[in-house]
């Protein structure tokens, strides 16, 4: 994903969202990677050395897209985040039939978090 304030990044999923930041992640680099569980993220600066690489036209940050994640413990995660983070779409069910929230990140990205079936 595309940002434009890495740092606020990293502090944004990592401080309220308890993902790990991979210690080779830093605004010089331009590239940061966070994980969670079996949930990997890599966030690209729109500065930086990777800036050369994304194309100059029409570039958008955010908006673009809405992630979908899956997860064990949903109710515990939306306890977890709904007082740390906007919360767009309360805990609800799915198109797919199953408990799900969404959030918006601190670049505007849509983060959808969605139980998993249980076996």
């Amino acid at each position: 994903m595309v940002v434009a304030d890495l740092n606020g990044t990293i502090g944004f999923y990592r401080d309220k969202l308890g993902f790990d930041v991979d210690p080779a992640s830093s605004d010089e680099s331009g590239w940061a990677i966070v994980r969670k569980g079996d949930t990997t993220l890599l966030f690209q600066s729109t500065t930086g050395w990777t800036a050369n690489l994304l194309p100059k036209r029409n570039m958008q940050t955010s908006g673009l897209v809405t992630y979908r994640m899956y997860v064990d413990d949903l109710v515990r995660l939306y306890e977890h985040m709904h007082s740390r983070v906007p919360i767009v779409r309360d805990l609800n069910m799915g198109p797919e039939g199953t408990p799900e929230f969404s959030i918006r990140d601190c670049n505007g990205f849509i983060l959808t978090f969605i139980q998993t079936e249980s076996d």
